[in-house]
């Protein structure tokens, strides 16, 4: 049992390194910056919006305010499966508003109505960008997307803020995950040279990468499917640290742990889906990039592996109390002692992504010290896609929270 437990665990820390590895040597890199250039590509904005009443008209409006000129971008909103009025309000706040007349079970089915519609359509768009219905987007979110696309970028990804980290302790520790997304897996990978992944939100793809990975979605991440998709097309995701989005995070457990079951399930039906095909291709172009997609989709087999060697650690301890071998107090106090570091080392990996990321603000505390809550929750929602199966479908999260006054993302 020893050798199986010793075995695991190096495996799953040879896992983590090599994440702690990119991040390190990523923040040893200088910034690479896109230039700046003069408003030249036609963009079409893209927003799947289910019962959205209550959002829709302030993420149409922020996409109205934009410093880019008004000719050169449209807003498309797809309501779909609405009960409320979705369509209308998309539409009063100066959106053009289609409705799908076809099934749709989630936003990668949207998005791939979109595509169908509008890549052929004849406005001849140069890029297409991706947001959520309850997003508000920065002002210069256009403007730096055509500086990249202008640059010979085909796809990118921005940065992904939140609308409402002070909201409560889900709310705060939801946001602190995404700003570590931004500042430790997609920014050093950019320094890297490396590709960074899709994140929900604030994507930007080119008409040439949109039509390459223009296809019907198979998983509830249609996030990471486009990624591993652009991997396997040969497109690499530059990140953009400037082109901002502010997203609404869930503030109630059940919709936190249902949306986490949700991005559990989806990586897991692309690390079936797409695992070989990355596998293949990472050897055979000696791509890096499709290796570390495949490394990312992995996460999913490894949470499962992770958990094994305390099972087993768990198993040997019993039997040696049983046997006489030990006493209870002293597993009592081992457990208590390993909670309690495990508690520090999460409570202050948020507060290193706050300070790093310049969000220690009022109200992010509770972020903070619940975030060691919020990861041990995440390993049962997690866990829970093994024993309960992937969710059979999506399932929507209500939104109405107002973002606060804007916050420095440098």
């Amino acid at each position: 049992m020893n050798i199986w437990i010793a075995v695991l665990t190096a495996i799953t820390l040879a896992y983590g390194v090599y994440y702690i590895a990119i991040g390190i040597l990523g923040s040893l890199r200088k910034r690479r910056v896109v230039p700046s250039a003069r408003p030249r590509k036609k963009l079409a904005v893209l927003i799947a919006a289910r019962n959205e009443e209550s959002v829709i008209g302030e993420c149409v409006a922020s996409l109205k305010a934009q410093r880019y000129p008004d000719r050169l971008y449209d807003i498309y909103v797809f309501p779909n499966n609405c009960t409320d009025d979705t369509a209308g309000a998309a539409q009063r706040a100066g959106a053009r508003v289609i409705c799908p007349d076809v099934p749709i079970r989630s936003k990668g089915d949207v998005l791939f109505f979109a595509f169908e519609r509008l890549l052929d359509a004849p406005e001849h768009y140069d890029g297409y960008l991706i947001f959520d219905a309850d997003n508000i987007v920065d002002e210069q979110f256009l403007k730096r997307a055509n500086d990249a696309l202008l640059s010979g970028v085909h796809a990118a990804q921005g940065y992904r803020d939140s609308k409402n980290p002070h909201a409560n302790w889900i709310a705060g520790s939801t946001s602190i995950f995404f700003w570590a997304m931004d500042g430790m897996y997609n920014r050093p990978r950019y320094k890297l040279g490396m590709s960074a992944a899709f994140n929900g939100t604030g994507i930007v793809l080119s008409a040439e990468a949109a039509r390459a990975v223009h296809r019907q979605t198979y998983s509830l991440t249609e996030d990471l499917e486009l990624t591993a998709l652009c991997a396997m097309a040969g497109y690499r995701l530059a990140w953009i640290n400037d082109a901002i989005t502010y997203d609404e995070q869930p503030t109630t457990f059940v919709d936190s742990f249902r949306q986490r079951r949700r991005w559990f399930g989806g990586s897991f039906q692309c690390l079936l889906r797409y695992a070989g095909q990355l596998f293949s291709l990472a050897f055979k172009r000696r791509d890096t990039f499709c290796l570390d997609m495949l490394m990312l989709f992995a996460g999913t087999a490894m949470q499962l592996l992770g958990v094994i060697p305390g099972v087993l650690t768990a198993i040997a301890l019993l039997f040696q109390l049983l046997g006489g071998q030990i006493g209870l107090l002293s597993v009592v106090e081992g457990l208590l002692g390993a909670a309690a570091a495990s508690y520090v080392a999460l409570a202050l990996f948020a507060l290193a992504v706050c300070a790093l990321e310049r969000k220690i603000r009022p109200g992010i505390e509770k972020g903070i010290l619940m975030f060691p809550i919020f990861m041990f929750t995440w390993l049962f929602a997690n866990l829970s896609v093994f024993f309960a199966g992937v969710p059979s479908k999506w399932k929507q999260i209500r939104h109405g929270a107002k973002r606060a006054k804007t916050e420095a993302t440098q």
